[in-house]
């Protein structure tokens, strides 16, 4: 089968696509033929000057937001047939240590991470413990198997703005309330989607690229191009709000920034991942009686979206994949051009 496969070139890492076996499956994996894959702002920073700053080991077949169908299955699995479509979690969680029994899975202290130290999708099959995979057959009865098999891929990225929206709003209170989205980046825009589908109040996104920002014009929310930086936060463009959701990665002084846009008793939640120091006084956040939180993952999450995307108008969330999918053979050259960033969700059909 072919595969992306990142190695370290005259120590630099570098995409590769390659030859290798088919992988063996367990008694409790299904052997998936990869269908769709996206492409995550984590791969590319692999690969472009500001590494992913996760777990992580090389060389290893890249890439965690997949859907596909089972091929074959192991002996132990159940609820699951060859023929059916899934889509897969991208945490593997070892379910022994404290975290996977008190807390949650997702914060596994030995968590594994497809595409990163596990065998990712970029490839023609892969190999996972059936626990993690979702059935998608829905999807495709009701929106065909192109459409089915894209919304499928976009669950993993879904997942993770829905676990952040929840994570801090178990009340599920979203009305009244104003919701600020930093960065217009295939996550910003799945949780300005998803807030979209919960509430009428107001949610503001906001970023400097207007190509990104264009992707969400016909969802409920009102566009703000600018640059994230603290000259913005004393602007007064935008309100006092409830809810942060930062999904840019652009390190800010939370001192001088969070306090002018955030109400009392509100919270700043961080989606991104940046390996920098953030500058943070206490006194801020205690005196405001500020909450700040860091969301990682997705667990639990597919099977709530599923319903969600099954209900509800998908043009506006299909809006933010680019219209041009690739192919493998294209990956190498697309994973290491900066300029990727500033695009919407591509999708490589396998």
């Amino acid at each position: 089968m072919q595969a992306i496969v990142a190695r370290l070139q005259n120590n630099i890492l570098q995409p590769f696509l390659e030859d290798i076996d088919i992988p063996h499956f367990n008694d409790n994996e299904v052997l998936i033929k990869v269908k769709k894959t996206g492409i995550c702002g984590s791969d590319l920073h692999l690969f472009t000057g500001n590494c992913f700053s996760g777990v992580k080991s090389f060389p290893q077949i890249i890439g965690h937001e997949f859907s596909g169908i089972i091929e074959k299955k192991g002996k132990n699995v159940a609820g699951f047939e060859c023929g059916d479509y899934i889509a897969s979690e991208s945490v593997v969680s070892c379910g022994k240590c404290t975290n996977c029994k008190v807390v949650e899975k997702n914060n596994c202290n030995n968590a594994e991470l497809i595409g990163f130290t596990k065998p990712g999708a970029f490839a023609d099959y892969i190999c996972i413990d059936y626990r993690y995979i979702h059935k998608i057959n829905s999807f495709i009865n009701k929106f065909g198997e192109e459409k089915g098999l894209v919304l499928g891929a976009l669950l993993e990225p879904l997942g993770c703005a829905y676990k952040a929206i929840f994570l801090i709003n178990r009340k599920n209170d979203f009305d009244k309330k104003n919701f600020i989205v930093l960065g217009a980046g295939p996550i910003g825009l799945s949780a300005v989607w998803l807030l979209s589908t919960l509430t009428t109040a107001n949610i503001y996104l906001v970023d400097e690229v207007q190509d990104r920002l264009n992707l969400a014009k016909n969802m409920h929310c009102k566009l703000i191009k600018t640059h994230i930086s603290e000259d913005f936060f004393s602007s007064s463009i935008l309100p006092k709000s409830d809810f942060i959701f930062e999904t840019s990665g652009i390190p800010l002084n939370l001192n001088t920034t969070v306090p002018k846009v955030l109400n009392s008793n509100s919270a700043m939640i961080y989606i991104s991942r940046n390996a920098v120091n953030l500058n943070v006084s206490m006194d801020t956040f205690v005196s405001n009686d500020f909450t700040l939180v860091g969301s990682r993952g997705h667990r639990g999450a597919f099977s709530h979206l599923i319903n969600i995307i099954l209900n509800q108008n998908i043009d506006s969330l299909l809006n933010i994949v680019e219209k041009k999918q690739l192919s493998l053979f294209e990956l190498p050259k697309v994973l290491k051009d900066k300029k990727n960033f500033i695009k919407g969700k591509i999708i490589v059909s396998i």
